[in-house]
């Protein structure tokens, strides 16, 4: 009998510490769901614009491959080389939450149409994180999607070999984007002004967004 009341009692345990865990994650889900309905305050400011949107282009190879990398970029068709040539081909298309980058925690929210977020385009001039083969599975779903570390990372790599130009283009985007708090979506999509609900940024200790500054666009700055 003591043997069976003790399997009674493990079961409860497990079954309460199953029910806290399935209740923290439908509250993160909540809040992940309800943080972008709220009145969304942005820093917001000029964004400069750079090579090949205006002025001259960097002089090295590897900074102008780079610079064609920021902002949208169209969808291009299937194409797939075959015995040396080049030649048409289908992309497998990926359904359901699949479609969604990798790594996406919370849910894709379409930014409030705001003259504080750019006032010079209406796309991001951010640096897309990808450069995928069109013939790819996940080319159409990551094509136009930028994380923020990335773009923070190509604005020091431009300030280094003195492509201010560049790095001011994005340091600006960066800076318009990010909130009044100091916080800042992990990811955007640079051609339909869409982000990852979810914030990074540091946190208080009571659970709100922390007011200290995004380390990454501030490392860049120290750079340019």
């Amino acid at each position: 009998m003591r043997s069976i009341r003790g399997l009674i009692r493990r079961a409860r345990i497990v079954c309460v510490a199953l029910a806290c865990v399935v209740l923290a994650a439908c509250v993160s889900q909540a809040v992940a769901a309800t943080s972008h309905k709220k009145t969304v305050h942005r820093v917001g400011g000029h964004v400069h614009h750079a090579w090949p949107l205006r002025g001259k282009a960097p002089k090295g190879p590897l900074a102008r491959w780079l610079a064609k990398q920021v902002g949208p970029t169209r969808v291009k068709p299937c194409r797939i080389r075959r015995h040396g040539r080049i030649a048409a081909c289908r992309r497998k298309k990926i359904r359901g939450k699949s479609a969604l980058p990798p790594g996406f925690r919370g849910q894709i929210v379409r930014l409030h149409p705001d003259a504080t977020t750019t006032t010079t385009a209406t796309t991001l001039q951010l640096i897309r994180s990808f450069d995928i083969p069109t013939s790819d599975p996940s080319y159409v779903r990551l094509l136009n999607w930028s994380w923020t570390y990335d773009s923070a990372i190509a604005a020091a790599a431009f300030g280094v070999v003195g492509d201010t130009s560049e790095a001011q283009q994005l340091l600006d985007q960066l800076s318009a984007l990010q909130h009044t708090n100091g916080s800042i979506e992990e990811a955007f999509n640079v051609s339909t002004n869409e982000a990852e609900s979810l914030l990074r940024s540091g946190d208080d200790r009571d659970g709100r967004l922390g007011r200290r500054p995004r380390c990454f666009p501030a490392s860049a700055d120290m750079h340019f």
